[in-house]
C-alpha cells in the first residue's frame, strides 16, 4: 500500500509535521498564532517573544493515533516561519528604518 503525500502535513510515525506562517510582529513580541490541524480545525499556539525563525513548537496529543492505542495520539510539530509584511505604508517603513537605526543595522533604500 502506498500513501499519497498530504499537501500540508508530513507523517513521521505517530507524529505530524507542518509549517505555519507567523506574523513577524508575533515572532518578535510574542503572542498567539493559528495553526491548522489534520482534521481541518484551527489550533491556537502561544509563541514566545523573540522566537527564532524556523523554530519548531510541539503540540502534544495533536498528531496521528498511536498504533494499537487509537485513543492516544502522537504530537504535532509546527515549524514557525516569519511572515514578512508586504505593501508597507510610509509609516511602517519609517518604523522599520528607525528600528534598523536603533539596532545599528545597515540598510539600503529600496
Amino acid at each position: 500500500m502506498r500513501l499519497r503525500p498530504h499537501p500540508r502535513f508530513e507523517r513521521r510515525g505517530d507524529g505530524l509535521h507542518t509549517t505555519a506562517q507567523v506574523p513577524l510582529t508575533t515572532m518578535v513580541l510574542g503572542g498567539e498564532a493559528s495553526v491548522p490541524s489534520l482534521d481541518g480545525s484551527t489550533l491556537t499556539v502561544t509563541v514566545p517573544a523573540e522566537m527564532p525563525n524556523g523554530r519548531t513548537l510541539r503540540l502534544r496529543g495533536q498528531g496521528m493515533p498511536r498504533l494499537r492505542r487509537p485513543h492516544e495520539r502522537g504530537d504535532l510539530y509546527v515549524r514557525c516561519e516569519a511572515l514578512i509584511p508586504s505593501h508597507l505604508t510610509d509609516e511602517e517603513r519609517r518604523l522599520f528604518q528607525r528600528l534598523a537605526e536603533l539596532r545599528r543595522e545597515g540598510t539600503r533604500a529600496a
